[in-house]
């Protein structure tokens, strides 16, 4: 036995997740192999690194705090590690400090001989074993979790040691991946509903276990599969695999994590990019919360991919706006607030030339501790952003709301929300009236969207913040409005021509265009719109330019995406309100240029000395048809199709110079 002890050190650290393992049997390179994958496998756990090895006789090991190539710095140490069996872990711990004594592999003598486990997960019941255990006699020499599972080993009546580990893996319930060595073989399996991964490979005549694919990709290594959820696969040293399923086959439960954060994007897991896998869950987020923005900038590095589909769908340019220095380690796995908030400031830093003045779509790829989160509002708000949008789903927690309200009301910020109450609208595709009856649509109340009106002007009333409702479309919810703003309270709303050109009628024959989000409105609803932007509680008309291609919109009406392209007919539905006699020419202009840019603080719609010199000259009578297959938006499913307008731009400049149309 030859072992630098692995107990020394102690801190007190409570270990409840570890976060990355490799192993090989097979190899003379086993330890430099193991060092390698591990490498690649960096992005779980930045606290503490180790590798134990078997060279037939005796177990050897080396541990230490810090990255793999502080700890395994010179190529000398793998002497130090010799064998053809070696496994490896790399450490994140979810509370507590840093010491070398629960730095894995762990290794404890047995009766029957040696044995190591590198452990990914959290075993759940573990301090409930941990007392039995206690009471029983036993002696622990860590806080780690994956000691319960050595001494669970040593104290099962099985007389086999492969019976003992199957003995102890059914008293311990949680998440687990386990690498595991004997003087006779390697031992990885999962726990039986497959919440973290486990993938094997071969190179040449060695087997090799790890977290993820890409580790096998560096070393050179073919993906051969995953291990199974519950599944226990046996490798001996002279190369025979063995498969148990002690368990049987349960269905499986991946954890949500490792696909949305903590798998690098070139891994391939459950037969699935992650990278593409993060991209679809952007695309998804366009659709589910369209905005109307300038830009989608990600928080790097694991916020890329998302963004990536969110622009692609959206169709808003994707740039970089938050830069990242890459030696500042993931701010979600530093063990305390302290060393999160210290990297957050480190770790990111605003482009402020880009950022400055524009409507930003801020994708990220999970929000934890909200530590990231929180510095990055501040610092974009700092580079000069100017408002933090909820999207198109209504924050159903008034918790969150209140904290995102009082925290932008601190910052300068205006929140823009959209407002329908997810409890009542549900799956709800109609407005509930007369024509969704006909059609037999899923509907809700009209009421759902007074009712969330009436909780966020409340909120934002208790935090002084400032509010902008993206679309209010219903009489109830403008009359809240319209008090709210003789209270003196800083809130705002808008609508689309949509509804105030249409209402739930245009529904009749299915068609999908009409599909739209808040739902278009009975008639009532419609002139109280209508009569709103008459008296001023609407102060915007926002285009609502939300373009859905053919496989979004040729489908059933309730499978149908919600969405319009609407930047081409802003201008001469606007217009269409001054000839009605319902507004005049410059309340149009307000409506459309002026009020948005006040709402958001940007200097720009309006026309003064020393402003930038962004001008539209238009010409309001001429005449035009729109044509859903001419149109310059990615898809033209327009509700207006084939209809004539008036009003056009004629020229357009941006900071003086002539944009060509």
């Amino acid at each position: 036995m030859n072992l630098t002890h692995p107990f020394l050190d102690a801190d007190g650290d409570k270990l409840r997740e570890e976060c990355g393992i490799f192993g090989v049997i097979g190899s003379k390179e086993a330890s430099a192999m193991t060092a390698l994958g591990l490498h690649a496998l960096q992005h779980r756990g930045q606290e503490a690194v180790g590798i134990v090895s078997f060279d037939g006789k005796e177990f050897f090991a080396r541990r230490g705090l810090g990255h793999v190539a502080q700890v395994f710095s010179a190529n000398s140490q793998f002497e130090e590690l010799p064998g053809e069996m070696a496994s490896g872990h790399v450490r994140y711990s979810t509370t507590g400090g840093q010491g070398l004594r629960n730095v894995q592999p762990l290794y404890a003598d047995l009766a029957r001989g040696g044995f190591s486990v590198a452990h990914n997960g959290n075993i759940s019941n573990a301090m409930a074993l941990k007392r039995e255990l206690v009471e029983r006699g036993s002696i622990f020499q860590s806080s780690s979790d994956t000691e319960v599972i050595i001494h669970l080993i040593a104290t099962s009546r099985f007389p086999k040691l492969l019976d003992r580990f199957v003995d102890a893996l059914r008293m311990i319930e949680g998440a687990y991946s386990l690498i595991c060595m004997t003087p006779k073989r390697m031992i990885a399996c999962r726990d039986p509903l497959g919440i973290r991964p486990l993938v094997m490979g071969k190179i040449g005549d060695a087997t090799v276990f790890a977290s993820e694919s890409v580790a096998l990709d560096v070393v050179g290594a073919e993906v051969i599969r995953e291990v199974e959820p519950g599944e226990m696969i046996e490798v001996r040293a002279d190369g025979r695999v063995s498969s148990h399923r002690p368990f049987g086959s349960p269905s499986p439960r991946p954890c949500i994590f490792e696909h949305v954060y903590f798998s690098r994007p070139d891994t391939v897991m459950g037969g699935q990019s992650v990278y593409e896998v993060r991209k679809r869950i952007g695309m998804e987020l366009a659709k589910e919360c369209p905005a109307d923005a300038d830009l989608v900038i990600p928080v790097p590095d694991s916020g890329v991919p998302a963004a990536i589909g969110y622009a692609q769908q959206s169709g808003i340019p994707f740039e970089l706006g938050i830069i990242r220095s890459h030696y500042v380690g993931r701010t979600f796995i530093q063990p305390s607030d302290g060393a999160r908030h210290a990297d957050v400031k480190r770790k990111h830093n605003a482009n402020r030339a880009l950022v400055a003045g524009k409507r930003i779509v801020l994708i990220d790829d999970s929000i934890v501790r909200g530590t990231t989160s929180m510095k990055i509002v501040q610092m974009m708000r700092d580079a000069g952003a100017k408002a933090v949008a909820t999207g198109r789903r209504w924050i159903a927690d008034t918790g969150v709301m209140h904290r995102l309200l009082s925290y932008c009301a601190m910052l300068g910020l205006t929140v823009v929300t959209h407002a329908e109450d997810s409890g009542l609208t549900g799956n709800a595709v109609a407005t509930a009236g007369e024509m969704a009856t006909r059609l037999g649509l899923p509907a809700a109340p009209a009421e759902a969207e007074a009712l969330a009106v009436a909780r966020d002007l409340a909120l934002a009333e208790m935090s002084g913040a400032r509010l902008h409702i993206r679309q209010v479309t219903t009489a109830r919810a403008l009359d809240l409005v319209r008090h709210a703003k003789q209270r003196g309270m800083k809130v705002t709303a808008g609508v689309t021509p949509a509804h105030l050109m249409l209402s739930d009628v245009a529904l009749g024959d299915y068609r999908t265009f009409t599909k739209l989000s808040p739902p278009l409105r009975s008639e009532a609803d419609r002139q109280a719109v209508r009569a709103a932007i008459g008296d001023g509680t609407i102060d915007v008309i926002a285009s609502g330019h939300d373009p859905r291609g053919p496989e979004d919109k040729r489908l059933p009406f309730t499978d149908a995406e919600p969405g319009m392209a609407g930047a081409e007919t802003l201008l001469p539905l606007t217009l269409s309100l001054v000839r009605d006699g319902v507004i005049d020419l410059a309340r149009a202009f307000e409506l459309i240029a002026t009020n948005p840019a006040a709402i958001l603080g940007v200097d720009a719609g309006k026309l003064a000395v020393g402003s930038e010199a962004d001008v539209a000259l238009i010409d309001p009578a001429k005449p035009w048809v729109v044509d859903s297959d001419m149109m310059a938006a990615a898809a033209g499913n327009t509700p207006f199709d084939k209809q004539g307008v008036e009003g056009r731009v004629t020229a357009l400049f941006k900071g003086g110079m002539p944009i060509d149309l």
